[in-house]
């Protein structure tokens, strides 16, 4: 287990979890729905008309439905990873502590008397001897001193602070109070999940889980070949929802649901399909012999939520493809807003191919199955790109 999906632990089953399992069966429900109209209601009953067609279909379909399901189901079990318990510590001293000196803060009078100058936030290179933990990041300062004895950063001694980059508006180590505990780069606190999760992308209610460092390479393998799954049962059930669509509803029991929505859809197509499998000769594509008006419905309404979810899916899968690309998370995304975040947001990008590799693995091969080997990193140290215009920030 250890090889194929490293750091792979489940998620924890809480009351939160178990109550935001609704959506979780609708998703697998219409999984299966595609299932029956693709195989049962299309492509079973022409095996025996057409087997050197029907059979390398099948599958492809199943490589394809067995993806869809399988990264659909470690979204939601696995465990999206959170900061590890040693992370847990006091937080940092507050610049606003009543046993600091005042000349440290924007709003005291020591800097509001001099409002040219400001606080800038000081990025010195680490040192390999040092203990302290926070030389290598930046760190709010206050406006130079000629005293002697220069006062010391506002941040405080923490054992992983070499890892931290990212700060807090006010220059302390980004802190989660909720989970008392300091929070590494890209990980933020769910208030759904309630706890922090590494390298965050966002939360999803349709998986009831947040997409984050450990399933990322899941989520967008799920909504990918979902997408060429609803697609391939679009091009493939067409005929089949034709022939439907050309069953009488005089035909059929005066009440039944078939029947019914049958005549919903021809109101709303008329011929169209049907005079497009017949000019296209696909009408020998589809067998309703010995069908039953439920499966027939099935096909129906698969075939139509078929349709929209490839349109729906398709926007997802340009906008999540395009974040990969740039070495991006959803949060992040929204964060190029902020100015005092552009540059920190920008490290991540590391170019094409090796942002594609920190999502997908560094082995091709395995980036077309549900599994996390050769995926590295461990969600709390990033790889970062030096960026040549990066000046001290001034706010």
């Amino acid at each position: 287990m250890e090889r194929w999906y490293p750091g792979f632990r489940l998620s924890p089953c809480t009351a939160v979890r178990l109550a935001g399992f609704l959506p979780v069966l609708l998703v697998l429900g219409l999984i299966a729905l595609a299932y029956i109209t693709c195989v049962l209601a299309t492509l079973a009953p022409l095996r025996t008309l057409h087997p050197s067609v029907v059979y390398p279909l099948l599958i492809f379909f199943h490589f394809i439905y067995l993806n869809v399901l399988a990264n659909y189901l470690l979204l939601v079990f696995a465990d999206p990873g959170s900061p590890p318990p040693d992370w847990k510590a006091a937080p940092p001293p507050s610049p606003f502590s009543p046993h600091l000196p005042t000349h440290r803060f924007l709003s005291t009078p020591a800097l509001s008397a001099h409002p040219t100058q400001a606080l800038r936030v000081s990025t010195p290179p680490m040192t390999s001897d040092s203990d302290d933990g926070y030389q290598d990041a930046g760190m709010l300062l206050p406006p130079q001193s000629h005293s002697a004895h220069p006062p010391k950063p506002l941040t405080s001694s923490f054992r992983y602070a070499h890892l931290m980059r990212e700060r807090s508006y006010d220059g302390t180590l980004r802190y989660c109070r909720v989970c008392a505990a300091y929070k590494p780069d890209r990980s933020h606190h769910c208030s759904v999940c309630r706890r922090c999760i590494l390298r965050m992308d966002h939360h999803c209610v349709f998986v009831n889980n947040c997409v984050s460092f450990y399933n990322h390479k899941f989520f967008i393998s799920f909504i990918l070949y979902a997408f060429f799954g609803c697609l391939f049962v679009a091009i493939v059930s067409f005929p089949t929802f034709a022939a439907v669509l050309s069953t009488s509803p005089s035909h059929m029991k005066p009440h039944s649901s078939g029947g019914w929505l049958i005549a919903k859809a021809r109101m709303l197509w008329g011929h169209t399909p049907i005079r497009v499998v017949q000019r296209m000769d696909l009408i020998q594509f589809a067998n309703l012999q010995g069908m039953s008006s439920t499966l027939k419905t099935l096909a129906m309404v698969g075939y139509i939520t078929s349709i929209a979810f490839a349109f729906a899916l398709a926007i997802f899968v340009i906008l999540h493809l395009y974040l990969v690309a740039k070495g991006r998370t959803t949060i992040e995304m929204y964060e190029l807003t902020d100015q005092m975040r552009v540059a920190r947001v920008l490290e991540y990008d590391l170019g094409f191919a090796k942002n594609l590799r920190k999502v997908f693995g560094s082995v091709p091969f395995w980036w077309f199955f549900p599994t996390r080997v050769y995926v590295e990193g461990d969600g709390l140290d990033y790889e970062r790109r030096t960026l040549p215009d990066l000046r001290p920030v001034t706010v």
